[in-house]
């Protein structure tokens, strides 16, 4: 028996828990299959696969909400201080050094209060979102192969998305989950294998962070980059990639990577969402900008462009015209 205290909503909540021995009952629509899978999971999104199928989607994607509301109430806060306080601050808007004393006012005191209430809402939900995926992830296998690497690194380099999703946060629990459906977490050593530069064929090639396309100019092979990763970890051994069974896995598994990014591409496209440039799907497979971002399918409206090319010359006569006044 413990007592927890939980903030809601700017009062102190007290809550008696009781913990047991022994371990949690299984709900019949998570199921739990005995297998290998893989998985690459980055700072927004996260790369699956296993040999029956392979998944590239954001993470935590329906966080965006409250993140937006997190950081239009953020702004308001800053406002109301910069109000209050203006002799705290240069004239360039940076905060005057030294010690410095702030006046808060009812509205910044509300304001926290309300940013208190989303940040608990936002922790909430990404621990439902967490084990939603983990249960998911299960249910196609127990055993995890995943890079070891350093969240704090992540944080210098992305520091708002990590602190928002806590991918983290996210291995700890399918650690969990998978120890206890019998399965485990395997660590791989990612400054060894490096997933992300290697091929199957023993090719290997530095590629920086804004190509998302793995293209191999030893035997071609092309794939999006994350999802490539994913495939080749779940062909590690030892901290070893086995090539031989990489190259005779890939006969099926190229069509699984195939299937996955043509899934992405059309869920992106009916939702009408902007997708991440981690994706690679507003890049060209060569790793070169693409033209404008991707809303969708890249195909262009050839009839609507000419109608807008025929109307043209007309609205430039239109207005060349002379008027006559009305009397």
């Amino acid at each position: 028996m413990r007592i927890v205290c939980r903030n809601y909503k700017g009062r102190k909540l007290f809550y008696a828990q009781l913990v047991q021995e022994g371990h949690p009952k299984q709900k019949k629509k998570n199921k739990i299959k005995s297998g290998k899978s893989s998985l690459d999971i980055g700072p927004s999104t996260y790369a699956f696969y296993t040999p029956e199928m392979a998944e590239l989607d954001q993470f935590c994607a329906e966080l965006d909400p409250l993140h937006q509301e997190i950081s239009s109430l953020q702004r308001k806060m800053d406002r109301s201080r910069r109000v209050t306080n203006p002799k705290t601050y240069n004239r360039n808007g940076t905060v005057k050094t030294g010690a410095q004393s702030w006046v808060k006012s009812n509205r910044y005191k509300d304001l926290k209060l309300d940013l208190s209430e989303l940040y608990r809402r936002l922790a909430a939900a990404r621990k439902t979102m967490h084990g939603t995926l983990a249960n998911k992830l299960l249910a196609y296998g127990n055993v995890f192969y995943v890079e070891k690497l350093s969240y704090k690194a992540f944080q210098k380099m992305y520091g708002k998305s990590i602190g928002f999703r806590a991918p983290a946060m996210f291995v700890s629990m399918l650690r969990r989950k998978a120890e206890s459906a019998g399965g485990e977490v395997v660590d791989l050593s990612a400054g060894t294998l490096k997933l992300s530069q290697m091929c199957q064929c023993g090719h290997q090639q530095k590629k920086p962070l804004s190509e998302r396309w793995h293209k191999c100019p030893n035997c071609g092979i092309t794939a999006q980059r994350d999802l490539y990763s994913a495939f080749l970890a779940n062909h590690v051994t030892d901290d070893v990639l086995d090539r031989e069974l990489a190259i005779a896995a890939w006969l099926g598994a190229e069509s699984l990577l195939k299937q996955a990014m043509s899934r992405l591409q059309r869920e992106s496209a009916n939702a009408g969402n902007r997708v991440p440039q981690s994706f690679g799907l507003g890049r060209s497979k060569s790793g070169l900008p693409a033209k404008g971002s991707y809303t969708g399918s890249g195909n262009r409206d050839d009839v609507a462009l000419a109608f807008i090319a025929a109307r043209e010359p007309l609205k430039r006569a239109v207005l060349l015209t002379p008027r006559t006044l009305r009397l």
